[in-house]
């Protein structure tokens, strides 16, 4: 996932909720933090920035000074780029101000004079709204179609561009008016092609190799056999944190392309779609607890009549010949 996450900032200062950039998040009342872990690398490029320059460049879009940093939070408090993932600083940076419907972005943070308005309802602060692909500012784009004005997203002011054309524009990014996978599930997908491949190359020597390796956590008498193997590729989401669709129709359509393509190799599995399998696995195991227990119960009651049946042939006791 990318490095740069957006969380609210509430009334103390916290935060309610982190979310990856590719997540639509709540807005507290106050503003926006733009908080940084990376995800690969070291991080103590970033406090060796802030302290000899006092500011900071992040994703080539992002520009923050040492005055907006709000907090180096923990995971922990080590800055070795060998440092434990756990163990890295979390960087959190004042994004913008919400005051009249509007996050207000000042404009050096995104590298223009102009500051930008995004209308608190509508638009989700996530990463794309302000980074394309390889890292392209688009505001700073749309800053040379408007120099030395504010840029107003959504809202009712005259000079706004409208919420459905802003959402156009960052459409144009599509490649040919198809979605393109991201970076990570490219990546994904061929780091697991050569797992297959060189699983499948392994051959019988492999075989036997994992079957010594995990015999101890294997039934007894059972042995390893390679024969096709396919991955399971879990990452990324389809939904938002509200429950609604993270992704258009159109997404969507492409999305099942990629995964029909690789369907004979892999199974690409949204945690979403991992979510929705195992509801519906425990609504079926419940569903087939209750069926038995009604058969348990129904053929309790034909076996108590069969034999009341047979003590009333047979003649049974007094108090059975009196039921009869």
């Amino acid at each position: 996932m990318s490095p740069l996450v957006v969380a609210p900032v509430e009334e103390d200062g916290g935060s309610q909720c982190r979310s990856t950039c590719d997540d639509f998040v709540e807005v507290g009342s106050k503003g926006v933090t733009l908080e940084y872990e990376p995800h690969f690398g070291g991080n103590a490029w970033v406090t060796r920035e802030l302290k000899a320059a006092g500011k900071v460049t992040l994703s080539r879009v992002f520009f923050f000074r040492s005055s907006d940093l709000v907090a180096e939070t923990a995971h922990g408090a080590a800055h070795d780029d060998e440092a434990d993932e756990d163990d890295r600083p979390l960087y959190r940076f004042r994004f913008a101000t919400t005051k009249d419907g509007y996050h207000r972005i000042p404009g050096r943070i995104l590298g223009i004079d102009n500051d930008v308005l995004i209308v608190a309802e509508g638009i989700a602060p996530d990463r794309k709204v302000f980074v394309a692909e390889r890292n392209i500012s688009i505001f700073r784009r749309i800053a040379k179609l408007k120099p030395g004005s504010e840029i107003v997203v959504g809202g009712d002011r005259v000079d706004s561009i409208a919420v459905e054309a802003f959402g156009e524009l960052l459409e144009i990014r599509l490649y040919r008016g198809n979605s393109v996978p991201t970076k990570e599930l490219s990546g994904t997908i061929m780091q697991a092609e050569k797992y297959l491949f060189h699983l499948s190359k392994w051959g019988v020597e492999g075989e036997r190799e994992l079957s010594k390796r995990y015999g101890s956590a294997l039934p007894a008498g059972l042995q390893i056999r390679v024969t096709n193997p396919k991955a399971l590729l879990l990452l990324g989401r389809d939904r938002r944190t509200d429950g609604t669709g993270g992704l258009t129709e159109n997404q969507s359509f492409d999305l099942e392309v990629i995964k029909r393509k690789y369907v004979n190799m892999m199974d690409i599995v949204p945690y979403d779609d991992l979510l929705r399998r195992l509801d519906r696995i425990i609504v079926s195991l419940t569903e087939r607890a209750g069926s038995a227990g009604l058969g348990q119960r129904a053929d309790k009651r034909g076996t108590d009549r069969r034999d009341s049946t047979d003590r009333c042939a047979g003649g049974g006791d007094a108090s059975g010949a009196d039921a009869c």
